[in-house]
């Protein structure tokens, strides 16, 4: 993941006030639980497909059931913008206790850029801080998974 503007939690406003709201509908399981890479690359699976980067978040619970996933961006076919703010704020909204991210790598290496560590490393010092914890973050390229970061 390229990024090419790193998102802060200043710029989309601390009070997640610039988020939508979710309908007034209650958030239902979706009955998915995460307890491993396995089941992680099993549900994040068709993203190896993908001709653009796309990131998304994975919201659980304090067991690791899936509360929501959301598409944080589309990207570019090497690129994608990151949003803090939204990242937090919309984890904050679904009552999570913790996130994964994942996002693909069209090119068909899932190897992690210099820049998927640097925006990954900033992102979990930020989500620690906030007390919304960013548990893990994957690639997706073709039919592999690597992890950016271990922790």
């Amino acid at each position: 993941m390229k990024s090419r503007r790193l998102g802060s939690l200043g710029q989309t406003g601390d009070d997640c006030s610039s988020q939508p709201d979710l309908g007034g509908e209650p958030l239902t399981y979706r009955h998915w639980r995460l307890p491993n890479r396995a089941a992680v690359f099993d549900y994040v699976r068709s993203l190896g497909d993908e001709v653009l980067e796309w990131l998304c978040a994975l919201y659980v619970d304090e067991v690791l059931n899936l509360l929501a996933v959301e598409t944080i961006c589309v990207g570019e076919p090497d690129s994608a913008q990151v949003d803090f703010g939204k990242i937090i704020c919309r984890g904050r909204a679904h009552g999570a206790a913790g996130f994964l991210l994942v996002h693909n790598h069209p090119s068909g290496d899932p190897t992690p850029s210099l820049a998927d560590k640097q925006v990954t490393a900033r992102l979990k010092y930020i989500s620690d801080q906030m007390d919304l914890p960013l548990l893990d973050h994957f690639i997706v390229a073709g039919d592999r998974m690597e992890p950016v970061g271990h922790w």
